[in-house]
């Protein structure tokens, strides 16, 4: 019965340290502390943690695409590229609506730093990764829901629905990847 919320804590623990590594890469260890304290100390953190939801597993992917894009604009450009990029997929298949848009940004922003480094193989492998994930999730989603951009948990009886498409079962807001931007 515990087993999810158990399962978020070693999520956190990769999420504020990957946070944290980013936010040194990018400016410094002292700004690095204040902002890994001050997400830890969130609400979002705080009351998301303890319980079963996909928020947890959505910024743990955030942070972590976060740090693959710091690898790449730094020495790692490789390890970076792959690492950004299975986090975004990943996260497409826990939280798309959270993810897209981080992805609208992530994608762009690493794709033309690797090209300006002419980190080609770095490049070829960041695309092939983001490729392979969204054909993994989309064919996981058409097996089991029918569409590939319908969650399976959309099926649930619940009246709200997580994902894309028609959120609240009365109700006419449908939300998609473009609402998502």
């Amino acid at each position: 019965a515990g087993v999810p919320a158990l399962l978020h804590l070693p999520l956190l623990l990769l999420t504020l340290g990957a946070w944290h590594r980013a936010v040194t890469l990018r400016s410094g260890p002292r700004l690095a502390d204040f902002a890994t304290t001050a997400l830890a100390l969130s609400p979002a953190v705080m009351l998301t943690t303890g319980t079963g939801l996909s928020e947890v597993t959505s910024l743990c992917c955030v942070a972590v695409a976060g740090l693959g894009l710091e690898w790449a604009r730094g020495e790692r450009p490789l390890a970076g590229a792959a690492t950004a990029a299975f986090a975004v997929g990943f996260g497409m298949a826990t939280r798309p609506q959270s993810l897209l848009p981080v992805g609208a940004v992530l994608v762009p922003v690493l794709a033309v730093t690797l090209l300006r480094r002419r980190a080609f193989v770095a490049l070829a492998t960041f695309l092939l990764v983001l490729a392979a994930s969204a054909a993994a999730v989309g064919a996981y989603d058409a097996a089991l829901s029918g569409s590939p951009l319908k969650l399976p948990w959309y099926l649930q009886c619940s009246i709200e629905h997580y994902g894309f498409g028609r959120v609240w079962k009365y109700d006419t807001f449908e939300h998609t990847p473009w609402t998502a931007l």
